[in-house]
């Protein structure tokens, strides 16, 4: 928007006799039926709901005045009660099909906490006989109007109806009643984005440098925020270049469902039969006519590529083994995508034919170098983008498609970096990631901006929320398509049946037992709660009264166990750049830090006679980096390697004889004195692991947490190899962790609420 004040919005409203019955206002190629609510480009109707239209006629018979959001929302829906986000939606609609003026201002302006303001030359046509236009360099008198300068008044009433534009960095929300909620919760990586969720809330930009007039278009134009789904589940979504298509897919149990919908309105069509998949990233063709998309099976090490025209069809299987999203060259006869080698540990950078054919490599890294992450194509074709993960941080660089060289984009590392567009112009890239030492603030996984001018990244949003790791894409216009989440938890007892009536919840946090949560032997509970920007270890009764926190330094703990007879507690906490174990006294003191050196640990368990701590862990050394499992005394001391398998988020059975973790999408039980693989489990889908598998108090099951579109349970596997049941109930809410009482007969769960919706954000640069 400019802040240039002079006639460029004159308009004028020239009343002629009473007796006329059929008005119609005409402003540049537009022409409006006010009587029949009826909207024309030249001799072509546009179509648009008639609440669209009625929103564009009030504000056109208000042309020059800012008029409010209560004012329009009662004008239009003087006969209903209806939320803020259906008047967000048609604003979109009439911005996108309005365009800008021909000098390049909008039609429809917003004022933050004022209103809007339709401006533009309009003419005023009642029988078809024209109104009056006078050019804006004139002063203009007649007996109902009178404009001098950039003021327009009517002579009976002498009303200013301009008036002074505030500063142009706004704010636009779909919805306002949504709170804003700080939540940070554990990644999950690669096509296992189906299992992230989302919130509508409110967005803003707010530079952290001005140092740079490049990036300084917060202060040059308004940021909206449109949502585009409401009270859908949204799963990896994606936007079509033109902006008329925006494609996702929930995940509802075993099957997959491929949803496209239309850029602003409510209907949504399935564009391919329910998939058995499990289903990731989404691109659409350059020309919008198809969409690619990743599929895999409960084995999430590597998908399948998939396209399906744009409108509905059979998806045909493109490539195998293909590790992120694809993009497409500008003329999209060529895309680009990620492989990884877990055998050898190389990573490579392919470009190949939109059908997959062809395939060549363009970089490869070895182990040492990095691990290669989700590419982007630019606009001029010439340079890719791209992101290494460099052992404990990431970089963000670009590779010149012809000579193969590479450059570093940005000086900045990164604890996260994961998809990314580029602008129309190519002049930079918005992508979802996280600043190095961010990564268990709210700040995590968050928009940015990355500006090529100046290698430097600036945040887009600022409101709290996460953001799904593969939704992201951007149309010709610069709108960004993203799925921001937010999720509540709250501790619940609940009979160790399962009986969802039985539920009585017993704490009122924000974020109560998510990362962690136990029991003490004499019935207290042990759990993980937000206090401010940190993550701490709190311990409460039974029934959740008199919570009392622990720890305050280590700041962010991420899991926590008891020890059999409650004399210590085990958690990991991040030192650096690193998470390491930790132990101490249920009293809060005695803190004593178990691991160090060059290693990550975040998950343990204690034996049952106390004396052990199994854990796995990373190993950043250069010639060995991998994960496996080791063993070492509950008081500290050296560790021992247990099983060397990449197999995370262990728990020891009762009797001490086995060890559950989770290794590629399966529960796998190891024999706890010799390592040795016993046992294999397939879950139901879709499995969520963050809290492992945890033996159940008589050792025969295996309890789990199983996701559909909009709610999770428990389930529980056998041990003797009969087919998962299900041990909850719940028809709503998720679970995020749980823990069973010490009798065995209650169970304790983490549960919640998740809110995830599409959103369009605009005016970002």
């Amino acid at each position: 928007m400019s802040l240039n004040l002079t006639s460029n919005f004159i308009e004028f409203n020239f009343e002629v006799a009473k007796g006329s019955k059929h008005r119609s206002y005409r402003f540049e190629e537009f022409r409006l039926d006010a009587e029949n609510l009826m909207l024309y480009r030249g001799d072509c109707e546009v179509s648009l709901p008639p609440k669209a239209v009625e929103t564009l006629l009030v504000l056109i018979e208000n042309r020059g005045t800012i008029i409010t959001k209560n004012e329009l929302m009662d004008r239009v829906w003087s006969d209903a009660i209806v939320e803020e986000s259906n008047l967000s939606q048609y604003l979109y609609r009439l911005r996108k099909t309005l365009g800008t003026r021909t000098d390049g201002q909008p039609f429809i302006e917003t004022y933050r906490r004022r209103g809007y303001r339709f401006n533009g030359v309009v003419r005023v046509w009642e029988d078809e006989h024209p109104g009056v236009q006078f050019p804006s360099d004139t002063t203009v008198r007649s007996n109902d109007v009178e404009r001098q300068g950039n003021v327009l008044k009517f002579a009976d009433r002498n009303e200013d109806v301009t008036a002074p534009r505030e500063p142009l960095n706004r704010i636009e929300t779909a919805n306002t009643t949504v709170p804003k909620r700080a939540i940070a919760t554990t990644a999950v990586l690669g096509i296992a984005a189906v299992l992230l969720t989302a919130v509508a809330a409110a967005f803003y930009y707010r530079p952290e440098s001005s140092s740079s007039a490049e990036v300084s278009f917060g202060t040059r134009h308004e940021l909206t925020l449109t949502r585009l789904t409401n009270g859908a589940a949204p799963v990896d979504a994606t936007i079509s270049p033109k902006g008329d298509y925006f494609v996702y897919h929930e995940q509802d149990g075993d099957l997959a469902h491929l949803f496209l919908q239309q850029t602003g309105e409510s209907s949504r069509i399935e564009i391919s039969q329910p998939m058995n998949k499990i289903l990731g990233a989404k691109t659409f063709t350059q020309d919008g006519g198809h969409v690619y998309f990743l599929a895999s099976g409960i084995d999430i090490s590597h998908a399948s590529l998939y396209r399906v025209p744009t409108l509905g069809g059979t998806p045909i299987k493109l490539l195998d083994r293909i590790d992120s999203p694809v993009s497409f060259s500008p003329d999209g006869e060529e895309m680009v995508f990620v492989r990884n080698e877990s055998g050898t540990g190389e990573s490579t950078l392919i470009v190949a034919n939109s059908n997959g054919e062809n395939e060549r490599v363009l970089l490869t890294h070895t182990k040492e170098l990095g691990l290669l992450g989700y590419p982007s194509w630019s606009p001029d074709g010439q340079t890719i983008a791209y992101s290494v993960l460099l052992r404990e941080s990431f970089e963000i660089r670009r590779i010149d498609v012809r000579s193969q060289g590479t450059e570093l984009f940005s000086p900045d590392r990164w604890t996260t970096v994961y998809r990314k567009m580029w602008t129309r112009d190519g002049s930079g890239l918005v992508f979802i990631g996280t600043r190095l030492g961010e990564g268990l603030s709210t700040k995590r996984d968050t928009l940015f901006y990355l500006s090529v001018k100046t290698g430097e990244a600036y945040r887009i949003s600022s409101d709290g929320n996460r953001y799904q790791i593969a939704s992201l894409g951007m149309t010709d216009r610069d709108e960004v398509i993203a799925v921001p989440f937010s999720r509540s938890s709250q501790i619940w007892q609940v009979n160790v049946n399962g009986d969802s009536r039985t539920a009585v919840q017993i704490t009122k946090g924000q974020a109560d037992g998510r990362p962690g949560l136990a029991t003490m032997p004499d019935g207290r509970l042990v759990y993980i709660a937000r206090s401010g920007e940190n993550l701490s270890v709190f311990i409460a009764e039974p029934d959740g009264s008199r919570p009392r926190q622990l720890t305050y330094d280590p700041p962010h703990v991420e899991e926590v166990r008891v020890s059999p007879d409650g004399t210590y507690l085990v958690f990991a906490a991040t030192i650096g750049k690193r998470s390491h174990l930790f132990r101490i006294d249920p009293d809060g003191s005695n803190i004593k830090q178990l691991t160090g050196a060059n290693t990550t640990q975040a998950y343990s368990a204690i034996s049952p006679d106390g004396e052990s701590i199994v854990f796995d862990s990373y190993d950043y050394d250069a010639a060995d980096i991998r994960r496996r499992l080791l063993r070492m005394s509950s008081n500290g001391g050296e560790p021992v390697v247990l099983a060397d398998i990449d197999c995370h988020t262990p728990d020891v059975s009762p009797d001490g004889r086995f060890i559950s973790c989770i290794a590629e999408g399966r529960i796998v039980v190891v024999n706890s004195q010799t390592g040795e693989v016993m046992k294999r489990f397939d879950t139901v889908k879709v499995a969520f692991f963050n809290p492992g598998a945890k033996w159940s108090p008589d050792g025969r099951d295996l309890v789990y947490v199983a996701r559909r579109k909009d709610f999770s349970n428990l389930w529980r596997q056998p041990i003797d190899g009969g087919p998962p049941q299900q041990l909850t109930d719940f028809t709503s809410g998720e679970l995020h962790n749980f823990a069973f009482s010490p009798d065995g007969t209650l169970l304790y769960v983490a549960r919640g609420y998740e809110v995830r919706d599409a959103m369009l954000i605009a005016g970002f640069r």
